[in-house]
């Protein structure tokens, strides 16, 4: 024994490799959520550079410029809602009053402030793992998970969903749970105050977005099927939790709730749902394919799509082989809450509301992170008996064909979506500053466009039939185009106005003249449009001048 003792001190470690470990230690422990998270955020902010509002983005905007701060801060915290709410979002509107005063209506600072959310949530995700007891190669894996799936990045780039604010919120409101049961306070005022910030930080939650009214059913639930002991310790915070969620005053006119299963469908296509299968079915293994991962459209936009082919199949082999090994791998207090969690979260989806399947892809990053959890949970149980050497290059493979195909789903709604959106938005920007007191068609762009700007012009929307009036009238088409923008081809384009115009009946002969005016390009100067996307091919807006030119027999 001496002899090793003697040996041991005799060669002493490096500085570099007493340096190196203390790195390593770094980058697996209180690191890991910080460079996870800053992987999130070079992601999210390379594949969001130069986009632009849109849509919904203008409305939010206007009704915080309309709402004053004192209202909102109560809206926040008022104890009893009015309704049931699916549009009772006052935490997303004190965001954005606080960026339109920051910054207006500069795009990149709402881009980069869902990229941060982005990074945040990857972090939190990794930080939430450690606490529920994980490991640090389980929560790394459940961190990149997320972090390299497409959902997360597709709620990013819609400035008005703010899903990633309310998972944000959720991770904290079960991480502050989490903590007071594992560490009962010493005395009553220390107590009271965990209670009371679990509370608050809930009510934040679900004022943020409907997802997190999930959080008392999962506590109750857990606490129901794993610990009794502690129901009557928290009842009464979920009673107060369920008295800012339930309409408790108008509840004797409007009882149910519309995500009922036998509620009437008020969704109006963009709303709630009474709960059905077939939403459920949609979000849940929609145009999966468990082989290539989906089955079209490229768009991964179900759960089970985003995590197929290399995670899925890896977590369902890694279960069997904890199961026939009988480990103990699985047997850690948390496991029991990320399960009541993404099973809560995974049955939610049968609620949601139907839309374009390609702008359902955001939604799933409700189920997305307690699954990751439970991925990275599972999966490191299983290769934790494997050595090094063999586990390292095996999960870097499998975060890298799951990095792969999400990567093509989050190109594809980037080059189409992302374009459309910037092509959008400039044509309407052209328009209402160098277009007067004109009739405007516009063809293709389906979307809203609520920008409090002025503008004298009168908008139609795919048809329009003139008047006899109107042929004196100046009329404008924009024809929303996918082409080449620098070999541009107008029959098409020319052919879809001609079939949308209506000409009044008339006495005469009327001779319609078609000339392009301006050409808006989807495509940026961004370093995603110049070296990731780098073709010039381009969903564009062209704007044409329609004349009127009467030919008397």
């Amino acid at each position: 024994m001496a002899t090793d003792a003697k040996a041991i001190l005799s060669h002493p470690r490096q500085p570099d490799a007493l340096q190196l470990d203390a790195v390593t230690r770094w980058f697996s422990g209180r690191g890991l959520p910080i460079w996870t998270g800053s992987i999130a955020f070079l992601i999210c902010a390379s594949v969001l550079s130069g986009l632009r509002l849109f849509d919904n983005d203008y409305d939010w905007i206007n009704q915080a410029r309309d709402t004053g701060w004192l209202t909102v801060v109560w809206e926040i915290l008022r104890p009893i809602p009015e309704g049931w709410g699916f549009q009772y979002r006052p935490v997303q509107i004190l965001g954005f009053k606080a960026l339109d005063a920051l910054a207006g209506e500069t795009p990149w600072v709402y881009y980069g402030f869902k990229s941060v959310l982005f990074a945040g949530v990857t972090a939190a995700i990794a930080r939430f793992a450690l606490t529920i007891g994980l490991d640090r190669r389980a929560a790394g894996i459940a961190a990149l998970t997320f972090a390299l799936a497409g959902p997360g990045v597709a709620s990013a780039l819609w400035v008005s969903d703010i899903e990633l604010l309310a998972e944000l919120l959720i991770l904290g409101a079960l991480g502050l749970f989490w903590r007071m049961i594992a560490n009962t306070p010493s005395d009553r005022r220390q107590e009271f105050l965990h209670r009371a910030l679990f509370v608050l930080v809930t009510v934040v939650a679900h004022r943020t977005k409907g997802s997190a009214k999930l959080i008392p059913a999962i506590v109750l639930l857990y606490l129901v099927l794993y610990r009794r002991d502690q129901l009557r310790r928290f009842l009464p915070s979920i009673a107060l939790i369920g008295l800012t969620i339930v309409p408790v005053l108008s509840i004797g006119s409007d009882p149910v709730p519309p995500f009922a299963p036998f509620a009437e469908d008020r969704s109006q296509g963009w709303m709630w749902k009474p709960a059905n299968l077939e939403t459920l079915a949609t979000l849940t293994i929609g145009n999966i394919h468990l082989l290539k991962g989906t089955s079209g459209p490229d768009i991964a936009f179900s759960l089970g799509a985003v995590l197929t082919p290399a995670l899925l199949w890896a977590t369902v082999l890694s279960g069997a082989v904890l199961v026939l090994r009988r480990r103990s791998s699985l047997s850690f207090p948390g496991l029991g809450l990320i399960t009541v969690w993404a099973s809560l979260a995974i049955l939610s989806y049968a609620s949601f509301p139907s839309l374009p399947e390609g702008f359902m892809a955001r939604y799933v990053v409700v189920a997305l992170v307690p699954a990751s959890l439970l991925i990275g949970c599972v999966i490191a149980g299983a290769s934790r008996s494997l050595p090094w050497r063999i586990g390292l290059p095996l999960l870097t493979a499998l975060l890298t064909v799951h990095a792969i195909h999400n990567w093509d789903s989050t190109r594809h709604l980037r080059d189409t979506l992302g374009q459309v959106i910037v092509a959008y938005d400039r044509s309407r920007d052209y328009l209402a500053t160098r277009i007067e007191d004109a009739n405007v068609l516009i063809v293709g762009f389906s979307y809203g466009y609520n920008r409090q700007v002025e503008d004298s012009n009168r908008y139609h929307r795919d048809r329009l039939a003139l008047t006899e009036a109107d042929l004196e009238r100046p009329l404008h088409v924009l024809v929303r185009t996918d082409q080449d923008i620098d070999n541009l081809e107008h029959n098409t384009t020319v052919k879809d106005i001609r079939n949308a115009i209506q000409l009044p009946k008339v006495g005469h002969r009327v001779r319609v003249r078609v000339q392009p005016v301006e050409v808006f390009s989807g495509l940026t100067e961004s370093i995603y449009d110049k070296h990731i996307y780098a073709s010039r091919q381009s969903f564009s807006g062209i704007l044409y001048e329609v004349t009127f030119e009467q030919e008397r027999s």
